[in-house]
């Protein structure tokens, strides 16, 4: 297996989370906090949800399976705000959900089209379509951390969040549909 690393996913970034991402990396150069983030991105930090399971499936949602070689951690998805918790949960699966249909698992890209909308649909369909054209699929762990919930009113909300990928890795070829 031919094994790459995974690009950033500067499609499906919007403008403030392309600012965002700037602080994603740290000017502390504190041994402690530099060890921590070790840990995390090795997948031995605290993580909110399993890493490869999507959270109970509540009604209406469709189920997202991943395959046995790729890793998703999530951290920070309790905030104590049953809303921003909500939107932190359906954050990660839309995560999964562009993996599942980059991995092939997926192959119709329901829970994709379930959780994206939009602009943010077209980009993940146009960033899925890439992997597809390079008969590339995905592996690995990719670490989601320092995830924050931003309530607009009672119907919006933004997430912002940084991804470590890199210990993920494109895979040749692409899963194929039976």
């Amino acid at each position: 297996m031919n094994r790459r690393p995974i690009l950033l996913a500067a499609l499906t970034l919007t403008a403030t989370a392309a600012l965002t991402l700037s602080a994603c990396g740290s000017d502390d150069n504190s041994k402690s906090k530099d060890n921590d983030q070790r840990a995390r991105a090795d997948g031995r930090g605290d993580t909110s949800t399993s890493p490869t399971e999507s959270a109970p499936q509540a009604a209406g949602r469709p189920e997202i399976k991943l395959p046995s070689d790729l890793t998703m951690n999530f951290e920070g998805g309790k905030t104590g705000d049953a809303v921003k918790d909500a939107v932190l949960a359906d954050n990660a699966e839309r995560m999964r959900a562009v993996n599942a249909a980059i991995a092939g698992t997926d192959p119709a890209a329901k829970a994709m089209n379930f959780y994206n909308t939009g602009r943010a649909l077209e980009a993940a369909a146009v960033w899925v379509e890439k992997f597809k054209k390079a008969n590339l699929g995905i592996t690995g762990t990719i670490r989601y951390y320092d995830r924050t919930v931003t309530l607009d009113g009672s119907k919006a909300a933004s997430v912002v969040f940084c991804a470590d990928e890199s210990k993920g890795y494109a895979t040749e070829p692409f899963p194929t549909s039976a």
